[in-house]
């Protein structure tokens, strides 16, 4: 049930079939979505720096999780090997150096 109340809250969509919004407004405003325990000290929300979107909304294990390595669409968050081997696809060589500078001159002339 988390899942839907996370993906109506992070998408703002609370119409019901019959297109009011008093129920899902009313259920999932009445759902905290951080751990209520008052005695240890509250850690930040991990939250994805290239998407962001929060790590891990859901309890432990859940299938909701942004993967630890990789966004939604496969970009890796992180690279964690060396540029020099990274595959020439999807991009020929030379456009992209070290995953931060781009070439549009190069990118031009390989069209």
């Amino acid at each position: 049930m988390e899942g839907h109340i996370i993906e109506r809250v992070k998408s703002n969509n609370f119409a019901s079939k019959s297109g009011r919004e008093a129920f899902w407004r009313k259920h999932c405003l009445a759902i905290s979505l951080v751990k209520a325990d008052t005695n240890k000290k509250h850690r930040k929300t991990q939250v994805c720096s290239r998407c962001p979107t929060i790590k891990f909304p859901g309890s432990t294990g859940s299938a909701c999780h942004h993967k630890k390595k990789h966004c939604s669409d496969g970009v890796p968050v992180t690279i964690s090997e060396p540029a020099s081997d990274l595959p020439p696809w999807p991009q020929p060589q030379g456009i992209f150096v070290n995953g931060t500078h781009f070439h549009p001159h190069t990118f031009l002339s390989k069209i």
